[in-house]
């Protein structure tokens, strides 16, 4: 089971996340190409939300070219870096084939963590992400770290039928330590004045879908 750590900064709007590149350039941070995907990320639970009760979040990501499960802990942050755990596979799917997952997927645990039942959409978030990835100038403070920012647009339909959307900035470690990626998130929120995000994606579309 792999372990996500990552932090998460809420720009105002999409013009201010749209800098972000030239902001961690101008904290000294090198940065690479930047790469764009849409995507759709469907949550999943039963009907009486066993797997959110567990303590676990359920997402099947589409990108209309590739679909990936995954399942993680609902860990809240802290000190501005949440520490999730995360079971993640590639899997073949289309809508027409509905919310059932074979029994088989994710080494079996999302199957038994709903206890055999079945799982239905719980709601639906809309994605565009820009990606690059995200390194520290030569020095001992930096040595040997990297992460995967990403500039988020999100975008869900709330129970009133309004939509809702949010702009993030996240960071996610791939090499280095915890604290390196948090005096990399302190530094681009102090020059930005960007505040931490209060709260998961997830747990933002249970509250817009009326269900937390």
């Amino acid at each position: 089971m792999a372990l996500e750590i990552e932090a998460k900064l809420a720009a105002p709007n999409a013009a201010a996340l749209a800098g972000l590149p030239e902001i961690a350039r101008a904290c000294g941070f090198l940065t690479g190409e930047i790469e764009r995907s849409i995507m759709q990320d469907h949550y999943l639970d039963t009907g009486d939300l066993h797997l959110y009760r567990a303590g676990w979040a359920l997402r099947l990501r589409d990108t209309g070219v590739r679909q990936r499960l995954t399942m993680k802990t609902l860990t809240a942050p802290h000190r501005g870096v949440a520490r999730r755990k995360e079971l993640e596979e590639t899997i073949e799917w289309r809508a027409e084939d509905g919310w059932n997952l074979p029994a088989f997927a994710l080494n079996g645990e999302a199957a038994r963590l709903s206890d055999g039942q079945p799982f239905d959409r719980l709601f639906t978030i809309r994605q565009d992400r820009s990606e690059f990835p995200l390194a520290g100038e030569q020095g001992a403070e930096w040595e040997g770290f990297w992460c995967l920012a990403s500039m988020d647009l999100v975008r869900w339909s709330a129970a009133d039928g309004l939509p809702s959307e949010a702009y993030e900035a996240e960071f996610e470690l791939k090499q280095g330590s915890e604290e390196q990626l948090r005096s990399c998130a302190a530094r681009i929120a102090q020059t930005t004045r960007w505040p931490a995000a209060s709260s998961s994606k997830f747990q933002r579309g249970l509250e817009a879908a009326g269900l937390a």
